[in-house]
């Protein structure tokens, strides 16, 4: 996913909620939008630190077990070994985005910011699914030794992909809390615009 396209992302995020509570009519959609936001969870500042540092060492951890993984020693065809080195890399490039996000989020945390990361969360749970799916095809696991060693690789990232998906359910509550939280304090301005010209 690009950054055009998470930047797209965020006006979504933030358009529509704020296209609902112009409705102010809409009783219904108001109570919903708040019982929405009442079962996420907004981080102060102390427990995003916490999350921040966990998720700066979960990269690195990933990171290490990632260009542990040998391919040379799979054994691979031409196209097989193409496929898993590709897949391979685009995981470590992901890694390499997540980083410099989570770096940027740390120092000063914006919606965009935290959206960008998201994005790169989200984004490496799908290339981690390409990668462990890659280790794991008939075509790579044929042969006794290399098989195995492949077998158990498609394990690792399986259990990197599992951390992940639980970090990025985690701050995907963040994140929508924190939408929420932007979107009732424009509720609460003077709606300016919807006074006609030349009237108080």
């Amino acid at each position: 996913m690009t950054r055009r396209l998470a930047e797209g992302l965020l006006a979504l995020v933030l358009a529509v909620p704020i296209f609902a509570s112009t409705h102010t009519a809409s009783t219904h959609s108001r109570q919903a939008a708040a019982g929405t936001h009442a079962a996420l969870h907004l981080m102060n500042d102390s427990e995003f630190g916490l999350f921040a540092e966990r998720l700066d060492a979960d990269v690195s951890r990933w990171q290490a077990q990632l260009q542990r993984l040998d391919l040379d020693s799979l054994g691979l065809d031409r196209e097989a070994r193409r496929e898993v080195e590709r897949s391979h890399a685009v995981c470590l490039q992901v890694l390499g985005n997540t980083r410099e996000d989570l770096e940027k989020v740390s120092q000063k945390q914006t919606l965009k910011r935290d959206l960008l990361l998201l994005v790169d969360l989200n984004e490496l749970t799908r290339d981690l699914d390409s990668l462990q799916s890659d280790l794991s095809n008939p075509a790579t696991v044929e042969g006794n030794g290399a098989g195995r060693r492949s077998l158990e690789y498609a394990k690792q990232v399986l259990h990197v992909d599992a951390t992940v998906s639980a970090r990025l359910s985690e701050f995907q509550n963040h994140v929508l809390a924190f939408a929420g939280v932007i979107d009732e304090a424009l509720d609460r301005a003077p709606a300016t615009s919807d006074t006609p010209p030349g009237q108080k």
